[in-house]
């Protein structure tokens, strides 16, 4: 029972990562309009589709290998921190690679904000998502299990 709950919770963690780029990468492309860095700049909608999809498959995916998504409830607050740091540096070198791998037309004025906007946003939603975690658990009943060891 304990399992399936921790594989709902990761993928549940992980389609909130999807929720999370999106929302940053939008805010990015806003951003880039009061940024005064060639505002006018129109990025092709296929190197737009690739930074989004790669960033989402990269930042889930270190998600796990990281094991961020398991231990985000019983986390302490710097662990928080420190875990979606390397995990939006990470994302974010992986991403520049790409970028200029496949030399997209994507400016580094925008994957700054991008991997700025990223990595407040991870922070901020796990951080409430700790606090949260607890009090759905008692008004929905979910069951902890606890291992007392001693006399």
């Amino acid at each position: 029972m304990l399992g399936r709950e921790q594989t709902r919770a990761k993928i549940v963690l992980g389609l909130s990562d999807l929720c999370i780029v999106t929302l940053s990468f939008g805010a990015a492309l806003l951003m880039r309009r009061w940024i005064n860095v060639a505002p006018q700049l129109v990025f092709p909608a296929g190197d737009k589709l690739v930074v989004f999809g790669f960033t989402v498959l990269v930042l889930v995916l270190t998600g796990y290998a990281l094991n961020v998504y398991g231990r985000l409830d019983s986390a302490r607050m710097p662990i928080i921190v420190r875990d979606s740091l390397r995990q939006t540096v990470y994302c974010a070198a992986s991403l520049v690679t790409l970028v200029f791998g496949l030399k997209l037309g994507i400016s580094r004025v925008f994957l700054l904000v991008y991997t700025a906007n990223l990595c407040f946003l991870l922070i901020a939603f796990r951080i409430a998502l700790r606090n949260l975690v607890p009090a759905v658990r008692r008004h929905f009943g979910v069951p902890r299990h606890i291992l007392i060891a001693g006399t």
